[in-house]
């Protein structure tokens, strides 16, 4: 419509100023052409333009400041002089997406940009590219055009580094070549057995000697010991759970095995998924913390059975 409108402008412009033989129309009817050429511009740049995530997934911190990485790319020789991107931000658990708006530029063929984000709940969201704006060089006129790019975002809440510290010098130490292991929690002299290497398992475990005799990366297995682990049987409540309920429930389970870690000891973790297999997961350090939040948030566990 608005082209119309200026092309129907631009004629009765030039055939007054014929006419008349008006300079002052003439010159009026010339700015109305490049206010014509700058309207056309961003709808003819928009066919040559793309955007996406560089990654499909990600992992954040609660109340840190993040960057997404957008990959950003154009055809044609005039560079794009401003543009904005629409993005539509969902929790699980949310009903309506959160619009955000961020500016950007792309004066090459190619252009990375890191878009800062700072997420406010725990548990998994979904950040999608909805549209990118081009507007022309005077930033008057624009035009979008949809965009089909997306990333799934896990956010977990800050752990507690003292906590991380403490496991480390209880379950990290590797082992030297020759040297009995350090004893730490479920290592206290209760083997079990000696097997081969799988991915997974600690350095500190490796059975140096073993490995070097067979030229093949063994590692041992030891009984944990049950006065140094802590059962914590993790349960949902009957109820539809929403972000801000999933952000208080991972919060929580943070800080309780968090707590557990710092006494020195092991936290099992338990759980049944909606068809009542059991699951099972050992937590000796916050690394493991983590892997436990992402398994929950990836499995959606707290919304199984929910539509």
């Amino acid at each position: 419509m608005k082209k119309v409108v200026l092309l129907i402008l631009i004629g009765i412009l030039w055939y007054l100023a014929a006419m008349y033989n008006s300079y002052l129309l003439l010159g009026a009817s010339m700015a109305a052409a490049m206010m014509l050429v700058l309207f056309l511009l961003p709808r003819i740049q928009r066919y040559g333009y793309s955007a996406a995530f560089t990654l499909p997934a990600q992992t954040m911190t609660k109340g840190a400041e993040e960057q997404l990485q957008l990959l950003s790319r154009k055809r044609g020789l005039l560079p794009l002089a401003h543009l904005r991107y629409d993005m539509l931000i969902q929790y699980e658990g949310q009903k309506k997406p959160v619009r955000l708006r961020y500016a950007g530029g792309s004066h090459g063929s190619t252009n990375r940009l890191d878009l800062p984000f700072v997420p406010s709940l725990c548990g998994m969201l979904t950040v999608r590219l909805h549209k990118a704006r081009i507007y022309d060089p005077l930033g008057i006129f624009s035009s979008g055009k949809k965009q089909n790019s997306s990333i799934r975002l896990a956010v977990l809440p800050q752990m507690n580094t003292r906590n991380q510290v403490l496991s480390k010098s209880v379950d990290l130490r590797e082992d030297r070549p020759g040297e009995e292991p350090d004893m730490g929690p479920g290592m206290q002299g209760d083997l079990r057995q000696i097997r081969e290497w799988q991915p997974g398992d600690r350095p500190s475990r490796i059975h140096w000697n073993l490995t070097a005799r067979l030229q093949e990366t063994m590692v041992r297995e030891w009984n944990e010991e049950t006065s140094n682990v802590r059962t914590l049987r993790l349960e949902k409540e009957p109820k539809q759970y929403t972000a801000e309920d999933a952000d208080r429930f991972y919060e929580e389970l943070a800080d309780d095995v968090q707590t557990v870690l710092e006494e020195g000891s092991m936290v099992r973790a338990s759980w049944k998924d909606a068809a009542g297999i059991p699951s099972e997961m050992t937590i000796r350090e916050n690394a493991d913390l983590e892997s436990l939040l992402l398994r929950l948030m990836d499995s959606r566990w707290l919304w199984e059975g929910q539509t």
